[in-house]
Parts: C-alpha cells; structure tokens; sequence
C-alpha cells in the first residue's frame, strides 16, 4: 500500500468512527510513510531508511526490538 493511500485509509477510518484526527499514531520506516505521519497526531521513525523519514516524524527509535517503542504508547 502507497502512502496516500495508507493515508487515506486512515483517515476514512478514523472519520467513519467519529473519531479526532488527533488520535492517529503511526510507525513506519520508509519513504512510503511520510504521508502517514503527515496525518498522524504523533508518528515515529522505526530504524528509518532515510533521513527524510526521520525528519516527517515525530520522533525517531533505532532498534532491532519494536518493543522499544512501546514507552511511547504507554498510559499515564
């Protein structure tokens, strides 16, 4: 799936659900994703491939453990 489409895709489920746009989160790592962070409320570069990825998101975590971005999610 393209990045407009993923985009896309998320916006209409999250307006569908009546949802705020506020509450979209995304994780990716390629260039594909630069579009969906641009719609996400917070967005983070996983092991991103180029720096441009980086630079969309909202914060960047290198790891080999998807698990390290959990902290990022957690509830207080």
């Amino acid at each position: 799936m393209d990045s407009p489409q993923k985009a896309e895709t998320i916006l209409r489920h999250v307006d569908e659900k009546g949802l705020s746009r506020k509450s979209i989160a995304s994780v990716g790592n390629g260039m594909n994703d630069i579009e969906l962070f641009r719609v996400s409320a917070f967005s983070i570069a996983f092991n991103p491939v180029h720096e441009l990825v980086t630079e969309a998101a909202t914060v960047k975590v290198e790891s080999n453990d998807l698990r390290s971005i959990l902290p990022y999610f957690e509830r207080t």
